[in-house]
């Protein structure tokens, strides 16, 4: 019970710092980079990189928490720490090279200027890069965390 305890609070805390860090760093992103006003359109864009981030986070929290509790059964807490911490942080940085790709691919697949156009506020690429972001998380997060619970050591069965 004690292990579940300590899992749920290192993840809450994890996540906590994972949402905001990352919101922190897009917003400052769209800032320098797009536009230094928050227009309706930049607004859009802003919350649903954060979204994409969080259903990234979501699928990583379960991984993170069997990485946990298998190395807390070991009685090695400092893997069962530096795990969690491993996966959460890898899925942050995945989480914003994808934002920075996303914005690569449709710049190079669309003809307008998409800086240009988000600065002045357009929903249609507000909501093309929104799309993007929070339908390929649902479809990529999945094959990820099957990569990175592959990390973990779990005993070979003898089947």
């Amino acid at each position: 019970m004690i292990t579940t305890i300590f899992n749920l609070v290192l993840i809450m805390i994890l996540g906590i710092v994972y949402i905001f860090s990352y919101a922190n760093v897009i917003s400052n992103y769209l800032e320098k980079t797009i536009a230094n006003t928050k227009n309706p359109a930049m607004l859009i864009l802003y919350f649903s990189a954060v979204l994409s981030a969080g259903v990234n986070l979501f699928h990583v929290s379960e991984t993170a928490s069997n990485a946990f509790v298998f190395f807390m059964e070991k009685s090695d807490y400092m893997k069962a720490t530096l795990y969690s911490f491993g996966f959460v942080a890898g899925m942050w940085v995945f989480s914003f090279l994808f934002f920075l790709v996303s914005f690569f691919l449709v710049g190079v697949m669309t003809p307008k200027d998409e800086k240009y156009e988000l600065g002045r506020g357009s929903y249609e690429m507000a909501g093309l890069h929104s799309v993007i972001l929070i339908v390929l998380s649902f479809v990529i997060a999945p094959a990820l965390i099957s990569l990175a619970s592959q990390f973990i050591p779990y005993p070979e069965l003898p089947f």
